[in-house]
This record gives C-alpha cells, sequence and structure tokens, in this order.
C-alpha cells in the first residue's frame, strides 16, 4: 500500500486511516535506503520506504486463523 503519511520510529501496529477516519491499513515498518555510502558514512538518503499491511490483507488472515 502507497501512503504520503509521516510516520517514524516506535509508530509499527499503529492504524492508517483515511480521509473518512476509517482504518485502512496498520504500520508495519520504516526502512531508509542510501547510496553512495561506506564504512564510515551511510551515504545520501535515495528512498525512505513507508510499509503500511492493507486491511483487507489482514482480514483475510483472521479469518483463516478463526
Amino acid at each position: 500500500m502507497t501512503i504520503t503519511a509521516e510516520f517514524g520510529l516506535g509508530a509499527s501496529g499503529g492504524p492508517v486511516v483515511n480521509d473518512s477516519g476509517e482504518v485502512v491499513g496498520v504500520v508495519s515498518a520504516t526502512r531508509a535506503n542510501y547510496t553512495g555510502g561506506n564504512s564510515k558514512h551511510k551515504g545520501d538518503l535515495q528512498l525512505l520506504l513507508k510499509i503500511v499491511i492493507p486491511v483487507s490483507q489482514l482480514n483475510k488472515y483472521v479469518k483463516a486463523e478463526v
């Protein structure tokens, strides 16, 4: 799921809501990708991935476990 909302460390497990206040996903992780780094310097931040699990996928898992 692609989102534009900001979230950071410690947000995992938190809800992602749409403009109507409905929960549409759950924050899973944030991962930063760097380029041009070495052992002393990470390099330049190229991409910040915000990983969200859609509620539709969670519902499938919960129903399968019941």
